[in-house]
């Protein structure tokens, strides 16, 4: 065997590496209580005779303990393992999913177990930027999470398309379909590694784990709300450029939904090439730059009146928000120490997950002063005065110095 060939398999085979290979899997499996089944909820409603209020329910009940169980789930990665966590609660999740269009009939019975498949997807997510922060720091981390952001923004783009074509088989098709994540949690009981003793580290309590002394300085508060306002601009884009462009620029539904594309599909490339941005600059000078690109971005989408401007203006914006996210993701998971990371990063999901839920409530509040033209321009007021955050917290950036750890 050469010794080229040789080196590959090892890189291969590194633990770190087949980690961050079961992410990159793994976060599309875990979006699949969303994205795959919302094209069967029309089907779902009228085989069943559901009213709209009890449909909102379904995604309700999966919701809110996603939200609120992410912290317990952090705290349990941290006291028993990432492989544990990941591997039992992705288990969890495709049972629930097998079961669910089972007791569909049953109401109750049903939102009961979507609720349970809400407590065990609350982890998933956040561990996947964990596991990649156990594994890798400096440009090699920055790498491993524009990684993870592309496998999603494919999931975001192909499940709902699975899920639509599945329906023509039956509304409970793409339920089962779920079931993928059991056999794909015995692969992450099996083959996962946790990179640190967990056994060995000092945490003893929750306040321990909860990282308290981190949470007192100025740099990490600073990150903190640069990642929550930029899923407030994002989720404000996704859910009020089609607005725009459809009742105040006069186009249609299929430009709104090209501009959305269009968009994800430049952030999916810019995230695909972070490893190598990050060796380019450092990263307070990125993060600065791709805020300054989304405010032009932002300032032009409202000001533009042809919606072929504002879709242009839209895919810039999209690119810009991929360099800063992948920054932002890569800082989240470097700043904490490893034995409390996953209580760091599932704490910093609650508050992003924040900025994605008062997106459209303070969208929807300043339309009742103001035009939506004139509301993007405060959005873009706020992603100006974002400009010099990064700067706030320069002095965490030093943790991406490095490679594998």
């Amino acid at each position: 065997m050469s010794d080229d060939l040789e080196t590959t398999l090892s890189a291969t085979l590194h633990p770190e590496r087949r980690n961050a290979w079961l992410v990159y899997l793994g976060a599309p499996i875990s979006m699949m209580g969303i994205q795959l089944i919302a094209p069967t909820l029309p089907a779902m409603a009228e085989a069943l005779d559901l009213t709209d209020s009890q449909l909102a329910l379904i995604s309700t009940f999966y919701l809110l303990p996603a939200a609120l169980g992410a912290i317990p789930a952090g705290v349990l990665a941290d006291r028993i393992g990432r492989r544990r966590v990941f591997g039992y609660a992705m288990i969890a999740f495709g049972v629930i999913g097998l079961v669910l269009p089972l007791v569909a009939s049953n109401l109750p019975v049903f939102l009961i177990l979507r609720l349970l498949q809400g407590v065990a997807f609350a982890g998933l997510m956040p561990l996947t930027m964990t596991i990649l922060g156990d594994a890798f720091d400096g440009p090699l981390l920055v790498q491993a999470q524009g990684r993870r952001s592309v496998s999603m923004s494919l999931a975001d783009s192909l499940l709902p398309m699975i899920g639509g074509l599945l329906v023509a088989f039956g509304w409970f098709f793409p339920w089962f379909l779920q079931g993928l994540a059991i056999p794909f949690g015995f692969v992450v009981l099996r083959w996962m590694t946790d990179v640190f003793d967990q056994a060995a580290a000092k945490v003893r309590s929750l306040r321990q784990a909860l990282s308290p002394e981190l949470w007192k300085k100025f740099s990490v508060w600073a990150l903190q709300y640069m990642g929550f306002a930029r899923l407030w601009i994002k989720f404000t884009m996704l859910t009020f450029l089609p607005v725009l462009i459809v009742n105040d620029r006069g186009g249609t539904a299929a430009v709104a939904g090209f501009a959305l594309g269009l968009s994800a599909f430049a952030n999916a490339i810019v995230a695909a090439s972070g490893g190598r941005i990050a060796r380019r600059w450092q990263p307070t000078g990125w993060m600065t730059l791709a805020i300054v690109l989304m405010t032009i971005g932002l300032i032009v989408v409202p000001l533009a009146e042809s919606p072929g401007v504002i879709a242009a203006a839209a895919i810039f914006y999209g690119a810009a928000d991929a360099l800063l996210g992948i920054f932002l993701n890569a800082l989240v998971t470097a700043v904490p120490e490893p034995e409390s990371r996953a209580a760091f990063v599932a704490a910093t999901g609650a508050i992003r997950n924040l900025g994605k839920f008062f997106a459209p409530t303070v969208f929807g509040l300043m339309l009742l002063a103001i035009t939506v033209p004139e509301a993007f321009l405060v959005i873009a007021m706020v992603s100006a005065l974002s400009i010099p955050a990064p700067w706030l917290f320069r002095s965490l950036t030093p943790r991406l110095q490095g490679g594998v750890t």
